[in-house]
Parts: structure tokens; sequence; C-alpha cells
């Protein structure tokens, strides 16, 4: 049997005041991360836990109940895996004062996740740029607040 870890971020969001801090969650988050850190987000960056292979770890907000990077963050943008974003995007929700969550999901699951999440934005698969940062922009907005 093979012994996990629990996963370390290097997610750090700088001291910037008054912008919105921005964790994407995605493998491939350095695709995009400078372009919404461009847009005046302050971006941090997680590739999400490895559940197979020599460096497999798990996410401590699954399995420890915390995660500095989720605290931290004004607005998540997850485009990890299903079977690891699902647990972790329900952890995320039913934290006290959860954080706005956008889920990038393959377009034939867009249904079923909304139905599952509620609150979660979900923004089918494929999306270009624009959209997702259409998706951001709009779940960082503060409740009531119109564009």
């Amino acid at each position: 049997m093979m012994k996990h870890r629990i996963a370390t971020i290097d997610a750090h969001f700088d001291d910037s005041p008054g912008r919105p801090r921005l964790l994407i969650e995605d493998p491939d988050a350095w695709a995009y991360a400078d372009h919404f850190t461009s847009l005046g987000y302050n971006v941090a960056t997680c590739s999400g836990p490895q559940p197979e292979g020599p460096d497999c770890s798990r996410c401590s907000l699954v399995w420890e109940g915390s995660c500095s990077a989720v605290d931290s963050a004004d607005v998540i943008l997850t485009a990890l895996p299903l079977d690891v974003a699902l647990p972790i995007v329900q952890a995320i929700g039913e934290r006290a004062g959860s954080v706005a969550t956008v889920l990038h999901v393959p377009a034939q699951h867009a249904a079923r996740y909304e139905q599952l999440l509620g609150e979660v934005a979900i923004v089918p698969f494929p999306a270009s740029l624009p959209e997702l940062e259409a998706a951001v922009r709009q779940a960082a907005e503060p409740a009531g607040a119109t564009a």
C-alpha cells in the first residue's frame, strides 16, 4: 500500500492592497496565471493533489480541513480533474464564509455539477480565456454589486 503525504502548496498572495486574491487550482495553472495577474488579480496557484505515483499527495483541505491558500483567497478557479475537484469544491462549500468558486468542467458534466454544488459558478470546458475572465470577475464582485 502506497503511503500518502499531505500536499504542500507553495501558494502565496503578495501584500498588494485592493487586488482580489485569485487561487487557480489546475495542473496547468501557469498557462493563464500571468494573464490574470495582468488583469490586476493577486494570483496564487495550486496544481492539486497527486493521487498516484511516487509523489502521491492528498489535499490538506479535504484531509485536514484547512488550507492556507483557500483561507486567503477571494475567488478560486478550479480546473482540476473531476475526481479530484469534486471533494475539494465540496469542502470549500462546507466552510463558514466559503470562498466564491468557479469550476471549469467538461460541458457534458456541467448540469450534474450545478445540481451537486449549488452556489458554485460552472464554466463548461472548453472555455475561452474571456469566458473564464468573466466568470472570475463576476465571482469576485461583492454580493449585490452590479457591473
